[in-house]
């Protein structure tokens, strides 16, 4: 049997007030120990900001870049580009439309974050764009680090950035990353991952997204588990 608690209206009133002007005072606090805690870790990028350059290519996959992009724009005094071979807008492999702001001519030669997405078809199609694996050879060589999601470690390895690197990528290319000696990895959260890393990593590194779920390897067809 459930007993009913009797509370007087002001009882009630009391109670209400007192939970909201805590939770007020909680989140006041939070907010200030947040900016406080920016201002400290901007300290030492005022007179350089951030540089980081996100390649788009046709049907690349829409979560491998926007997890990392939110991230990453939000880290302070960055500076974040969308990078792709035209001006025109690229889709995604879900039919997604996104305008780059500059193309690989428009790109600057240093970056401090060269970043590549994954996307099975368009990974395909890039691994047989000579321009594109140029620029990302490029860029990617003179980046102080390097970074991928997906698939995407594919294509840096075709481009010769891995080589000597630990690297991580989709369990499906378990037939293509022996070529390049690197162990396969998933998850979703790895999108993020890379991006909330990079807050706390050294600039003079090479970072390639490996989650930190363990990971099963199988063949491409079994779904059984």
């Amino acid at each position: 049997m459930i007993e009913h608690l009797s509370f007087t209206r002001r009882e009630v009133v009391s109670a209400l007030t007192l939970a909201i002007t805590t939770t007020s005072l909680t989140t006041d606090l939070a907010a200030q120990a947040a900016e406080e805690h920016e201002a400290e870790f901007a300290t030492g990028y005022a007179d350089k900001p951030l540089i980081c350059g996100l390649l788009i290519f046709p049907n690349l996959t829409a979560l491998d870049l926007v997890a990392p992009e939110l991230v990453m724009s939000k880290l302070p005094n960055s500076v974040v580009h969308l990078i792709a071979e035209s001006s025109e807008p690229v889709m995604s492999d879900s039919q997604l439309a996104i305008v780059p702001t500059m193309t690989f001519e428009q790109c600057p030669e240093e970056l401090d974050e060269f970043f590549v997405p994954g996307g099975p078809k368009g990974i395909l199609t890039a691994l047989q764009n000579d321009g594109l694996l140029d620029f990302v050879s490029h860029r990617g060589s003179r980046a102080r680090y390097i970074t991928s999601v997906c698939t995407g470690s594919v294509l840096l390895g075709a481009a010769g950035l891995l080589e000597g690197y630990k690297a991580a990528s989709y369990w499906g290319t378990l037939d293509i990353l022996p070529v390049f000696q690197r162990r396969p990895s998933t998850s979703v959260s790895s999108r993020i991952e890379i991006g909330l890393r990079e807050a706390v990593l050294p600039r003079d590194s090479i970072l390639v997204s490996n989650s930190q779920q363990s990971y099963v390897a199988r063949s491409a067809h079994d779904c059984s588990n």
